[in-house]
């Protein structure tokens, strides 16, 4: 495939994953995101700092609307797709991963998850480029030409992946065994390679920078949520790899043996080489770590931008097997379905889906909620200040234009709780809750004078409400 070719499938994906961003409604991680975008720092308790900054920079220019607010996470996904169509030379595998959920109905969704595949996939393709020519160099009687350049960028690169998510950090064991186990002298690369994780940490420094001013609590917090065992089970396991499997489909899993299995060959080559160690050892972490606690289903992302190269090699030794061949393409089929029954979803919601199980509307429904109950506070109660019992619900508000604040006391830790801000006694203070429908309440038993009811309609089912109403405890402290 040829880079006019690769260029103009990634802008045919450009397009359509903005047409389909309209039809997706806001997560509420996203409207967390954009919460951060109005006040910008070096770093944030719950992340790395550069989805707000992204997020901020593109709705200065586009406005807070959908795509303003996702504008990033579209350009991310397509400088990835672009990284994963260098690597792997094929238009019709790259076509089948567009097609996938991550870069079909998730290619606008703006996460910290965002700048790291961007970033992460460009260190793969550096590695390979710098293995590249390294071999070329160790092949060649004549003195290698100095790298310092390709030290310099790898370093930019992994700094801004480090600034995109911490998962970052990752990446630097496996491309370290990837060069510790070439015939390189040392002198060739390890300057190098410690010259480019300096730069990293430089590039990256707002994250230290801002952890220090915290007495490093959010990196601990991170620690502690990423290593901390649980033993949860084969359950969550299992369901661990069934989000694997919907995804990006079955290969990956069962070609993880024949990957370790055939080490050796592909330690002769520097595509393979460098993808083999950037695939198979977070793979292996994080298979090993969803024994041990619950994961989310995004945790693995990045180990999946090395395999792509694999499978491809894998396809050329299948040779003319035709049966095999079908196999190949056969296990894409759980993400495709998935993606194909999402969309009809969108479109048309599915009626094997009741109301209180269909996650995608529910969600469609609670931001009208949130709408109708912003515009009855800010026109009948203007002074109100909403505290809510936790950080989507806080943002939602915010996003519609409530100074709303999460209950430091009780609730997950985020954002908000350590910038937080206590209620005072003044009765301008409104509690804010989403909880499952009552129905009409008897007069009688009304002990709140003021309440702002929305319900949450799904397909014309009320299935949650919006609950507001004046915190009277610390109203007549």
């Amino acid at each position: 495939m040829d880079s006019q070719k690769l260029l103009s499938l990634v802008a045919v994906w450009l397009i359509t994953a903005i047409a389909v961003t309209h039809i997706v409604p806001l997560a509420d991680d996203e409207l967390y995101y954009w919460c951060w975008s109005k006040e910008l720092q070096l770093s944030y308790y719950d992340h790395a700092p550069l989805v707000a900054w992204l997020i901020a920079a593109s709705t200065s220019i586009l406005g807070d609307g959908l795509l303003g607010v996702r504008l990033p996470a579209i350009l991310c996904m397509a400088g990835t797709l672009l990284a994963i169509g260098v690597l792997i030379k094929r238009a019709d595998l790259l076509v089948v991963l567009m097609l996938c959920p991550l870069f079909s109905l998730g290619a606008g969704i703006i996460t910290p998850d965002a700048p790291l595949l961007l970033f992460w996939s460009w260190y793969v393709v550096w590695n390979v480029r710098l293995h590249e020519r390294l071999d070329e160099a160790n092949r060649s009687e004549k003195p290698s030409q100095s790298l310092w350049v390709y030290w310099l960028l790898g370093g930019v690169v992994l700094g801004l992946g480090g600034l995109g998510k911490y998962t970052m950090a990752l990446a630097v064991g496996p491309a370290f065994l990837a060069f510790l186990g070439t015939n390189y002298s040392l002198k060739r690369w390890l300057p190098g390679f410690v010259g480019h994780g300096l730069v990293a940490v430089a590039v990256a420094s707002p994250i230290l920078i801002f952890n220090y001013q915290e007495g490093f609590a959010p990196i601990l917090y991170q620690w502690s949520h990423a290593m901390h065992p649980e033993r949860p089970g084969w359950l969550p396991f299992v369901e661990f790899l069934g989000v694997q499997i919907v995804l990006f489909g079955t290969m990956p899993l069962v070609l993880l043996p024949w990957v370790l299995g055939n080490a050796k060959p592909f330690w002769k080559v520097p595509l393979t080489r460098v993808c083999l160690c950037l695939f198979a050892v977070p793979m292996l972490f994080f298979l090993q770590k969803a024994f041990q606690k619950r994961l989310e289903g995004n945790w693995a992302l990045v180990a999946y931008l090395s395999f792509w190269p694999l499978a491809v090699v894998w396809l050329e030794w299948l040779g003319k097997s035709a049966t095999w061949r079908r196999l190949y393409w056969a296990s894409f089929a759980p993400p495709l379905i998935a993606s194909g029954l999402a969309l009809v979803h969108l479109i048309s919601p599915l009626p094997l889906l009741s109301p209180k199980a269909d996650r995608i509307s529910r969600q469609s429904g609670k931001l009208v909620a949130m709408q109708k109950l912003a515009h009855t506070l800010r026109e009948e109660h203007p002074a109100a200040i909403i505290e809510t019992d936790s950080y989507q619900l806080t943002a939602m508000a915010r996003y519609y234009g409530l100074e709303a604040y999460q209950r430091i006391e009780g609730t997950k830790p985020s954002h908000f709780t350590r910038s937080g801000k206590r209620p005072g006694s003044d009765g301008s203070w409104w509690s804010l809750t989403e909880q499952e429908p009552v129905g009409v309440a008897d007069p009688a038993d009304q002990k709140i004078e003021l309440e702002v009811r929305v319900p949450v309609f799904v397909r014309g089912e009320t299935v949650r409400e919006l609950v507001a109403r004046p915190n009277v405890q610390l109203a007549t402290q």
